[in-house]
């Protein structure tokens, strides 16, 4: 399991607290399918959107788009987990936890080899906080979800 470290959450790897905290930064994962997926964290970003209102469209993703953003936002101030796993042909890999986040928050992915799918799940700490969760290929709007208490957004397989 790999945790990437976030406004004060320690780094950890397969179990191992390594104590870099936000320091940390960019981190790939394992020699496994879905190697070289990154997932970096953009802190204080002012782009990113209140919630968006309604059943917004979503445009279909394709496999060769490898570069995304996902962002987690929420109408209320609080925190939120965000946990980020991926899908390919024999399994998965992930999921990458961040925990006790500040909401509005964006993460910069870049999907490794072989990746199919991405799911992204949003745990508002505040059980009844409405929290949404989108997921963009380049402009384009390739998932959202909003849910009380949580969000899951769901790309390919």
């Amino acid at each position: 399991m790999l945790g990437i470290g976030h406004r004060g959450v320690d780094l950890v790897v397969n179990g191992t607290d390594h104590g870099f905290g936000v320091s940390a930064g960019v981190l790939d994962v394992d020699d496994n399918p879905g190697s070289g997926t990154v997932v970096t964290p953009v802190t204080d970003d002012p782009a990113i959107a209140a919630p968006l209102p309604g059943r917004p469209g979503v445009e279909p993703w394709s496999t060769a788009e490898s570069r995304l953003r996902i962002e987690v936002v929420s109408a209320l101030t609080g925190t939120a987990n965000v946990a980020v796993s991926g899908t390919f042909a024999a399994g998965s890999w992930g999921p990458r936890d961040f925990d006790g986040i500040p909401l509005p928050v964006a993460y910069e992915v870049v999907l490794g080899r072989g990746t199919t799918g991405l799911e992204v799940t949003a745990s508002a700490r505040t059980p009844e906080a409405m929290i949404q969760c989108r997921v963009y290929a380049g402009a384009d709007l390739v998932a959202v979800a909003t849910g009380r208490g949580e969000a899951v957004c769901t790309i390919g397989e």
